[in-house]
């Protein structure tokens, strides 16, 4: 009976993050619920500590940020608990610190997030010396260090944030020279890449900058040939080609710039025909006719700003 019970328990835990992906949530929460109640009562503590852990990314979705820290603390506690008995839980205890590094920063709180992230990092890197060669254990490790750039950055703190993104990178080329088809460590080096261009541009080096971006840009591009209708690829493409257009920009080279946003707008325009009510694609196109109204401000009678106004209304 306990095992039906627990099998249930993940069932309702499988649909429940099924429908979190679909942004289902408020389905979730009552899918979460059940779950939660099936787990309780069989004493299953990894799989009540899984539940916990989803409805907090649910919550974090929905802006319930209190309510979200609230779980994922409950989650923390368990599965500590949990790992103090059998180290394969240590895996999972650093997960959790990795969500709750992300939900503090949303909250304000970098340093609180910080410290999550850096022992998170501790306990990817305890768990990589293991098993050197573990592509699982140097993911986990490199994606970390990324996440300790991105909050570097915000906290203001540029020369940290590029250690932190230089490590990821190299890990990330490494486990791409072992298998140069892989489409998810291609993805994870141009993110990367993406990364360290954002940063670079903001410390005034604009050429290593453009150098990051291009590589990034190459990438992506790449991929989108492999899948001309993936629409998360043509969003990652759109987005370097941006990047790249607001440096250009920056750069005095209006005339690269120009191409680069025109290239993104048709790509986000087209996005936007596929799913005219998306508040994500509106938002997209209406940044680019905006960096595209900026860029020809000088001149007269352009229709930019006109369409721009348009979405926003």
């Amino acid at each position: 009976m306990s095992k039906d019970f627990r099998g249930k328990a993940l069932q309702h835990l499988q649909k429940a993050d099924s429908q979190r992906q679909r942004g289902q949530y408020t389905d979730a929460l009552a899918t979460l619920a059940k779950a939660e109640q099936l787990a309780r009562k069989v004493k299953a503590q990894d799989v009540l500590s899984a539940v916990y852990g989803t409805k907090a990314i649910v919550l974090r979705s929905k802006g319930m940020f209190d309510e979200a820290l609230k779980m994922h603390t409950a989650a923390l506690n368990i599965k500590e608990k949990l790992a103090k008995k059998d180290p394969f839980f240590n895996k999972s205890v650093a997960g959790t610190l990795n969500n709750l590094g992300a939900l503090l920063s949303d909250m304000g709180r970098p340093e609180d997030a910080k410290t999550r992230y850096e022992r998170a990092l501790e306990i990817y890197e305890a768990l990589l010396l293991t098993d050197p060669a573990s592509s699982v254990y140097q993911s986990y490790v490199s994606m970390t260090l990324n996440n300790l750039g991105n909050l570097l950055n915000n906290m203001g703190r540029p020369d940290d944030a590029k250690t932190r993104y230089e490590r990821a990178l190299e890990i990330y080329e490494a486990l791409l020279l072992t298998d140069p088809a892989s489409s998810v460590y291609q993805s994870w080096v141009a993110t990367t890449l993406n990364n360290l261009g954002n940063l670079l541009s903001a410390m005034g080096r604009p050429d290593d900058a453009k150098t990051k971006y291009e590589r990034a840009l190459e990438i992506y591009e790449a991929l989108l040939l492999t899948d001309p209708a993936s629409s998360v690829y043509q969003s990652w493409v759109a987005t370097t080609l941006n990047n790249l257009g607001n440096l250009l920009s920056a750069m005095g080279r209006p005339d690269d710039a120009k191409t680069k946003y025109e290239r993104v707008l048709d790509m986000r325009e087209a996005l936007l025909l596929t799913d005219p009510a998306s508040r994500v694609y509106q938002s997209d196109v209406s940044m680019t006719l905006n960096n595209l109204g900026n860029l020809l401000s000088n001149l007269q009678g352009t229709p930019t700003w006109d369409r721009c106004r348009y979405l926003h209304n």
